[in-house]
């Protein structure tokens, strides 16, 4: 009997010794879903990790909590989630823990819950090459589950939270408008007191720490003010608990409206920057922290000074998701580049399209083209605009003329549009030198919701740096003049979109 019992333990000896553990690990950056799941199963309802294999397993087992093909899109909702860069993205997947392939997978195994989440299909994807195999390996088999970049998981840097964003005064501040800020900001941020950082203000300071006086400013008169503010984001790449990716700037505009700031980062080493040391856009204080979770989301200076412009001027973060989520009509895939667009002349033709992504009086028509054709361009020089009123050859009615009689033609295609749909077009058609009138294939200008009431439009640029559009939200008056700047003087995109952020309401002014 000892020697049929020893046998009998050989199988399980065997297995042990041939079996294999298989580290799955998840890059969090890439899949914060995938991950908040997986973490909140294995640490907060306590399933297990590692699993084992399925041992040939078809995934029979999630039959047990009643699981039925595309749970989560036959829920009739918009599920949504953060994607830990500042975005959010559709999640249309419906993601289990423990995986229902394997050993633990199911409900009656685990005679508890099942742990389930509706995720992008993109972190399904790759959850799906890291375990390929899984079902079918034995349960000697293991895969223990791990984490880079878990920090991800919140849709924030959670290794960034010691770290202070900090705050400079360039004018003199009123108490109460730092108090509102440190409201919204909260433990965010630190106030800088004095230029060398040797005294910093929190939303814990007594009110007498906040008083003009107490409270160093940055305000020089040129250039002596760029070189403060270049010495104090040197001291910041040299302090602690201060961080690196952002600061923030309260202005002439703060000190005039009293509620929002400009954010922004060290540019220097940009070689699109052109020697402007940082580069920022105008944010309202109670956006703060999600715009600072953006950048330390990896989201680019840029690409939240785009957004600004898209929301009217000033990044907030109720306008800024709407603008994120909003589906466009148009399907920018039918205009690819036109294979000329990079080899020709930004600077020619002086005719500027104008794209309506939303519905535009006629007055309001007449209104922008009498502001903007008032200016003074110069005795040979005689920029004009053509709106867009179909999306085929020759794509507009002429140039414009005020007064119009009537309301030109609007494709419906273009209502909702994204800058990123008309700048596909002026990419893929305007380069054809056929058209009649000429059109330029750099630079257009955008009437959308914020048009009407508030008499602003957006101008584009789609060529200075690399291809990468660049938008600046301006009023009538200064719209084709300061388009027609870029490529006929010394005038650069980028500038006037950074000064921009720096105005009142973040809009570009004369």
């Amino acid at each position: 009997m000892r020697f049929a019992s020893t046998f009998s333990y050989l199988p399980f000896f065997f297995a042990s010794v041939l079996s294999r553990n298989t580290d799955v690990t998840y890059d969090c950056s890439d899949t914060p879903q995938l991950c908040f799941n997986t973490c909140w199963a294995i640490n907060v309802v306590g399933h297990p990790n590692p699993l084992n294999g399925g041992g040939a397993s078809s995934a029979t087992s999630r039959k047990d909590w009643g699981y039925v093909s595309g749970m989560c899109k036959k829920q009739n909702r918009n599920w949504a989630c953060p994607d830990g860069n500042g975005r959010t993205l559709d999640c249309k997947s419906l993601d289990e823990y423990p995986f229902a392939s394997s050993h633990q997978g199911g409900f009656a195994y685990q005679q508890t819950v099942v742990s389930l989440r509706c995720i992008p299909t993109h972190d399904q994807g790759v959850q799906g090459g890291v375990l390929s195999g899984i079902g079918h390996a034995p349960p000697s088999d293991t895969y223990t589950i791990r984490f880079n970049n878990l920090q991800f998981v919140t849709g924030r840097r959670l290794a960034k939270e010691a770290e202070k964003v900090a705050a400079i005064c360039l004018k003199d501040i009123s108490p109460e408008t730092i108090k509102n800020f440190f409201g919204s900001v909260h433990d965010r941020v630190a106030l800088v007191a004095r230029r060398d950082l040797s005294k910093l203000v929190t939303e814990n300071t007594d009110d007498a720490s906040l008083q003009p006086g107490p409270i160093e400013t940055f305000d020089e008169p040129p250039p002596k003010s760029n070189q403060v503010t270049l010495a104090f984001m040197d001291a910041v790449s040299q302090k602690d608990g201060i961080s690196k990716v952002a600061f923030i700037c309260l202005d002439q505009v703060t000190a005039n409206d009293g509620t929002t700031c400009f954010i922004a980062t060290d540019s220097r080493g940009d070689k699109f920057a052109d020697g402007l040391g940082w580069l920022g856009f105008r944010c309202a204080f109670a956006s703060v922290p999600s715009a600072l979770d953006a950048l330390d989301g990896g989201m680019s200076v840029r690409e939240l000074r785009n957004e600004s412009v898209m929301a009217g001027g000033i990044w907030v973060k109720e306008v800024v998701d709407a603008q994120r989520a909003r589906e466009s009509r148009l399907d920018s895939t039918q205009f690819p580049p036109h294979k000329a667009w990079d080899d020709l002349d930004m600077g020619s033709p002086s005719h500027f399209s104008v794209f309506r992504t939303a519905d535009i009086s006629t007055e309001t028509l007449n209104e922008f083209l009498e502001q903007a054709y008032s200016q003074r361009f110069g005795p040979t020089v005689d920029p004009r605009v053509a709106f867009i009123t179909e999306l085929t050859s020759p794509y507009t009615e002429g140039l414009a003329s005020p007064p119009l009689t009537s309301t030109p033609k609007l494709p419906e295609s273009l209502l909702g549009a994204k800058p990123a749909d008309c700048d596909a077009i002026v990419r893929s058609c305007f380069p054809d030198t056929t058209l009649d009138p000429k059109l330029n294939h750099n630079r257009f200008i955008i009437m959308d919701e914020h048009t009407e009431e508030e008499k602003t439009v957006i101008m584009a640029l789609n060529s200075e740096n690399d291809g990468e559009l660049l938008l600046v939200r301006t009023k009538f008056e200064a719209a084709v003049l300061c388009l027609y700047a870029p490529g006929n003087t010394g005038l650069f995109m980028e500038e006037m979109a950074d000064d921009g952020a720096k105005m009142e309401k973040g809009l570009y002014s004369l």
